[in-house]
């Protein structure tokens, strides 16, 4: 499993250090990590492969290069806060045994609670909107809302920066904010398109009669472009040529589909055929 350092959480990290609350840094790696690593074990018992790891200042991000069905998506990233969740549980559990251990776990149980509740918060690309968007019907429009949603709390927590500036400087909000709004904004064009072809296509042929269509295109065109012809009332075959207007070969829906799951969508037609 590869782990790669958001730039964001090395300047949490700097802040931490800084002011002297290097366990805390500590603490919050371990969470961080233990968090994540319970996505990975839920993908993998599931049958999936997550193996890359962005650390952020609120959590991270762990990502592979499997599409995942609903319903494994919910369970997969519902992992990461029930992590956190279990590590208050048995905390919780060994202050009532052993209450000397309050002192040296209350960080660990704090970082827990706080960084499990913020995950599970609405807001894309956190785990709670990534459970919602599983769970949602009309896909495209619960990620469009929910990239909103996430812009929205990082204006949020720049103006609870703005706001400690004027009582006791408090650097981590802003810090939080820059990844959380690159998140919502950014890198998630993927999956808009992947929602987008998922719904043309979805029981197409048991919604009504379909109308044939053949649509010429140039090899040089992305696969996101080919994407904007097809629509639910017609079931479509692109003829495909090159440069010189001669005949290539054709690509059925079904077959552009499968290329638009497992190629990257900005690849030409010839790129993802392999011409």
């Amino acid at each position: 499993m590869s782990i790669r350092i958001h730039p964001a959480f090395w300047a949490a990290a700097a802040v931490l250090c800084f002011t002297g609350n290097f366990i805390v840094l500590g603490a919050g790696l371990a969470v961080v990590l233990v968090h994540e690593f319970a996505h990975a074990i839920a993908a993998y018992e599931r049958g999936y492969v997550l193996n890359k790891i962005t650390l952020m200042p609120y959590g991270a991000v762990i990502s592979g290069e499997e599409r995942l069905p609903e319903k494994d998506a919910f369970m997969i990233a519902a992992a990461g806060p029930l992590s956190n969740a279990v590590i208050c549980l048995v905390l919780w559990a060994l202050w009532w045994r052993f209450p000397v251990l309050y002192p040296y776990t209350k960080v660990i149980f704090d970082l827990s609670f706080a960084i499990g509740v913020f995950n599970v918060l609405p807001f894309y690309p956190l785990d709670g909107a990534r459970m919602i968007l599983a769970a949602s019907k009309n896909k495209l429009r619960a990620l469009k809302t929910l990239k909103i949603l996430g812009i929205m709390a990082s204006f949020t927590l720049v103006a609870l920066f703005v706001v400690s500036a004027f009582y006791s400087l408090n650097l981590m909000p802003a810090i939080m904010a820059v990844p959380l709004y690159l998140g919502a904004t950014g890198g998630t064009e993927k999956e808009r398109y992947r929602h987008i072809y998922e719904t043309i296509s979805e029981n197409k042929i048991k919604d009504a009669p379909l109308e044939n269509k053949t649509v010429t295109v140039h090899w040089g065109l992305k696969l996101k472009t080919l994407l904007k012809r097809l629509s639910r009332d017609s079931l479509h075959t692109f003829i495909i040529v090159d440069d010189d207007m001669r005949y290539i070969g054709k690509l059925s829906e079904s077959e552009f589909l499968y290329l638009m799951k497992n190629r990257p969508i900005t690849d030409t037609v010839k790129e993802a055929l392999g011409f």
